[in-house]
Parts: C-alpha cells; structure tokens; sequence
C-alpha cells in the first residue's frame, strides 16, 4: 500500500524521529542512528547519475512537512510500526 502526495512549495521545512539524516535504504539503514532530524526538502535530494528514487527515510515513527509559519502535516505510524519515505 502506498500514497502519493502534492503539497504546496512553502512547505519546506522537514522534521522526522527514524533512523538518519541520510537515506536509509534496506542496505544501509543499520548504519544511520535513531533521533529527531531536521532539514529543508531540497536537502533530501541525492543528484545520482541515473536518475533514480531517492532520499528515503526508513523506520521512522513521525514525521512533519511545514511552512515558514510552522503550518503543515504531521505523520505518525500506528503504535509498534514505522514510516518509510
């Protein structure tokens, strides 16, 4: 199961609890550690090569995308689950 999402361009700013700050694909994930994370959506864009998916946070309990004013969404996973995205 799966979603896709369009939001406006002022929600810029994202927080999330998981593993981080860099992505945690299945094949690193082990390396990254568990805490509260922050950065800009344009600083999770990997420019590879071969344009390909990116960016991912895995095992993550919540998550926020918000404005400059501090409006937005939170995402949260159900108790004893995670987010990837």
């Amino acid at each position: 199961i799966g979603m896709s999402l369009t939001m406006p361009l002022a929600f810029q700013h994202m927080s999330f609890f998981g593993r981080g700050p860099f992505e945690t694909y299945p094949d690193r994930y082990t390396g990254a550690k568990v805490g509260r994370f922050d950065s800009s959506v344009d600083d999770t864009y990997v420019p590879y090569i071969i344009p390909c998916e990116n960016g991912l946070k895995s095992h993550v309990r919540w998550a926020t995308l918000t404005d400059a004013d501090g409006n937005g969404l939170r995402f949260a996973a159900a108790p004893g689950d995670t987010l990837h995205f």
